[in-house]
C-alpha cells in the first residue's frame, strides 16, 4: 500500500489518501490507456502524487496533467475570499520540485498548465500535444477537482470533464460540504451516488454521454 508521508515528496493532504489511491488505481486497471488523469487545483502536490502512484502501480504511460494558477490568485470558498489560504511562488516551486522528481524519478509523464481551469478548458482542444510522434487525443479516465471551492465553478469543471471524459470514469471532488451546499445539476448526482469518505465525493463508473445527454 502507497504511504505518501512515507514517499518523502510531502505531505499535503494525506486524510484519506488511501481511498484516493485505491480509487485511481482502480480506475486506471478500468478506463481506456489512452485516456489521461487530471488534477485541478494541487497545492504542493500531494493529492497529484498519490495518483501517479497509481498510475506507475497500473499503466506507467497513462498522463498526468495538474492545473493550477498560483501567483496568490483568490481562492473562493463557497461564496467567499479564503484570504489565509497560500498559493504564491514559493509553493508554487515547492509542488514543481515535488511533482518533476517524482515523476523523473519513477520515469512517469506529467505536466502543469499554470492557469485557472476555464482559461485551461479554452485552449486544451485546441492545443497540438505531442507523444510518440502524434498528438494526443485528449480523453479523462480520472478527475480530480480541487480547485475553487465553488459550486459555479465546480459545476463548470465537471461538465468539460465529462464532455471529455471515457466511460468507466472517476471524478473526485475534495471538501465535499463546500462544494454540495448549493446542489446543481451534476455535483447533487455525485452526492447521490457517489461514496463520500473524509470530505471527498467519489463519483465512479460514469458513462459521460448518459449524464451529459440529462436534461
Amino acid at each position: 500500500m502507497f504511504n505518501i508521508e512515507e514517499s518523502g515528496f510531502c505531505s499535503d493532504h494525506v486524510h484519506g489518501v488511501e481511498k484516493l489511491y485505491e480509487e485511481a488505481l482502480e480506475a486506471s486497471f478500468r478506463v481506456d490507456p489512452e485516456a489521461s488523469f487530471l488534477e485541478i487545483g494541487n497545492w504542493k502536490g500531494g493529492s497529484a502524487i498519490t495518483i501517479m502512484q497509481a498510475i506507475r502501480d497500473s499503466y506507467p504511460e497513462r498522463w498526468m496533467f495538474t492545473v493550477d494558477p498560483y501567483g496568490l490568485k483568490p481562492f473562493r470558498l463557497k461564496d467567499e475570499i479564503q484570504v489565509e489560504a497560500k498559493y504564491d511562488e514559493i509553493v508554487y516551486r515547492d509542488a514543481m520540485y515535488n511533482l518533476d522528481n517524482f515523476s523523473r524519478h519513477y520515469g512517469l509523464n506529467h505536466y502543469h498548465w499554470r492557469m485557472m481551469s476555464e482559461d485551461y478548458f479554452k485552449i486544451a482542444d485546441k492545443v497540438k500535444f505531442w507523444y510518440h510522434g502524434e498528438p494526443m487525443d485528449l480523453k479523462i479516465g480520472f478527475a480530480y477537482i480541487d480547485g475553487d471551492h465553488n459550486h459555479e465553478v465546480v459545476e463548470m469543471e465537471t461538465e468539460w470533464i465529462l464532455k471529455h471524459g471515457v466511460k468507466g470514469m472517476t471524478i473526485v471532488y475534495d471538501d465535499t460540504p463546500y462544494v454540495f451546499e448549493k446542489v446543481h445539476k451534476y455535483t447533487s448526482i455525485a452526492q447521490e451516488k457517489g461514496y463520500i469518505n473524509n470530505w471527498r465525493t467519489y463519483w465512479t463508473d460514469i458513462d459521460p454521454e448518459e449524464v451529459c445527454g440529462m436534461s
